[in-house]
């Protein structure tokens, strides 16, 4: 219990983000109860390795980062009507099912220089011509402002299933805030089940009941206009287009498996991290649990 209560510290200290007891136990790997939780934290308050804050628990002794927790808090609690709104703009568009707001703002933190991210689920086989409409508008009416409107990963509902299965992915689809179709929203964890073992206590908020998407006009005209071979067509046409335009720009200088990883794009998903963001994070964590043991130079406590 004490070894992976340090190591969830650990991944959210990444962020410098201190948690709490409710949040500590909703991301930790193992299954435990409150009272577990109580009693671990308890026992590495006592041997000095972690430090409490209030409701927060850090492992540093430093007020600082509750401060600048809770500056992150309010900032996201003020951009939530905005994110909303976004989000609800995005459902107008056409083979839209499901806008999530992702990223920061899913976990409750923003920063000024943040970007509000939005995760899409689409219709079958049109993941791509939704994908075109709202980068039009992003570049005609948006100016291509990221900051505002950043849809970093589109999936289909013909496969929802996330490729990769780490504490990464794990926590950013947990995470996930849905704003509209939750029902498929709902489809995505369920059909993601390896979630659970790295985020043993984490629930699922249940939806039995579809619901009936209302799209304006134009939506609905576009749409009919597309659902036959047109859109098919289309359909392979921009994603043959996207996967060559990001061949072109970005695979030098990497691997077939880091391309695929930031820039993966067939019928079923796209996304663009650029920044090849999950394996930064990924090598951050593995550093930051060999140098915690170093530093208090035994392996953490294995009991309660």
């Amino acid at each position: 219990m004490n070894k992976e209560i340090i190591n969830t510290l650990l991944y959210f200290d990444i962020f410098k983000y201190p948690l709490t007891k409710v949040e500590i136990r909703k991301y930790i790997s193992l299954n435990c109860s409150e009272s577990d939780i109580e009693i671990g934290l308890s026992n590495l308050l006592e041997e000095g390795k972690i430090f409490s804050f209030g409701d927060f628990y850090s492992l540093h002794n430093n007020q600082s980062t509750i401060d600048e927790r809770l500056k992150s808090n309010q900032l996201a609690k003020s951009s939530m009507p905005k994110a909303i709104k976004i989000a609800k703009r995005i459902q107008k568009f056409p083979f839209v099912l499901s806008v999530n707001l992702s990223g920061s703002i899913s976990k409750d933190v923003m920063h000024p220089d943040s970007d509000l991210d939005f995760f899409v689920i689409t219709e079958k086989n049109r993941l791509w011509v939704a994908k075109l409409f709202l980068v039009l508008f992003k570049r005609l009416f948006l100016l291509n402002r990221k900051e505002d409107f950043c849809i970093n990963y589109f999936i289909s509902v013909s496969d929802l299933r996330i490729h990769e299965k780490n504490i990464f992915t794990a926590i950013e689809l947990t995470s996930l805030k849905p704003v509209s179709g939750q029902e498929w929203h709902s489809d995505l964890l369920k059909a993601n089940p390896w979630i659970k073992e790295y985020c043993k206590n984490c629930t699922y908020p249940s939806t039995d009941t579809t619901t009936k998407i209302s799209k304006p006009l134009w939506s609905r005209l576009i749409s009919s206009t597309l659902n036959g071979t047109l859109g098919d067509k289309l359909e392979k046409r921009v994603m043959k287009r996207v996967y060559e335009s990001n061949k072109k720009k970005f695979s030098k200088g990497l691997s077939k498996e880091e391309f695929e990883l930031m820039f993966r794009s067939d019928e079923n998903q796209a996304k663009v991290h650029n920044s090849n963001h999950q394996s930064k994070i990924l090598a951050l964590y593995a550093e930051k649990i060999e140098n915690f043991e170093s530093r208090i130079n035994i392996p953490i406590s294995e009991n309660n």
